[in-house]
C-alpha cells in the first residue's frame, strides 16, 4: 500500500464516533430540560387558573350569611356550591380530579381534569403596621394538586367591611 493514500485510520473513525456520541448526548439533555421546564410552567399556569377561578368564585360572595351565622362551612341547606351564599360556606370545599366544573357544574376542558383543589375559610386578625393596627377578616386558602401530587396554594386575605 502506497503511503500517500488518503484516508482514515480505524482510531480516527472511532475517535470521531466518541466525539459525535458525547455532542448528540449534549444536545438531548439540552433539548429535554428545555421541554421539561417547558411542562412545568404548563402545569403551574393551568393550577394558578384554577386556583384563581375558585378565588374569584368566593371572593363576590357576601362576607356574613344573611341570616348573621359566622359558622365555618356550607348551612343545612347548601347541599352544592351553587348554594353557597357567603365566603365561609367554602371552608372545607373539595373538588376531586376529574370532576373539575365551574359553578354552574359544567366540566372544565380535559386538561383540568388531573387536577384537584380544595378551599378552606378562616377568620383571622391581621396586623398591618403600615396602616396603623389590626384588623379582622377572613383567610382563604386554595390549594391545586396535580396528579404528581404537586401542589400549588393561593391565598387572599378579605377584611371584615366596615359596619
Amino acid at each position: 500500500m502506497d503511503q500517500n493514500e488518503w484516508g482514515f485510520t480505524l482510531p480516527e473513525v472511532l475517535l470521531a464516533s466518541v466525539i459525535l456520541a458525547f455532542v448528540v448526548a449534549a444536545l438531548t439533555q439540552a433539548i429535554v430540560s428545555g421541554q421539561m421546564q417547558t411542562y412545568n410552567a404548563l402545569q403551574e399556569k393551568r393550577a394558578m387558573e384554577l386556583a384563581e377561578s375558585l378565588m374569584e368564585e368566593i371572593t363576590v360572595l357576601a362576607y356574613v350569611d344573611s341570616d348573621g351565622s359566622v359558622a365555618l362551612g356550607p348551612e343545612g341547606d347548601e347541599n352544592d356550591r351553587g348554594d353557597f351564599d357567603n365566603l365561609d360556606d367554602y371552608h372545607g370545599y373539595i373538588q376531586s380530579s376529574a370532576g373539575i366544573s365551574d359553578i354552574h357544574n359544567h366540566l372544565l376542558p380535559e386538561v383540568y381534569q388531573s387536577y384537584s383543589r380544595e378551599a378552606s375559610v378562616e377568620y383571622v386578625t391581621v396586623s398591618i403596621p403600615q396602616l396603623g393596627g389590626d384588623y379582622e377578616g377572613v383567610l382563604i386558602s386554595i390549594t391545586v394538586i396535580n396528579k404528581d401530587l404537586r401542589n400549588w396554594s393561593l391565598k387572599r386575605f378579605v377584611p371584615k367591611p366596615v359596619e
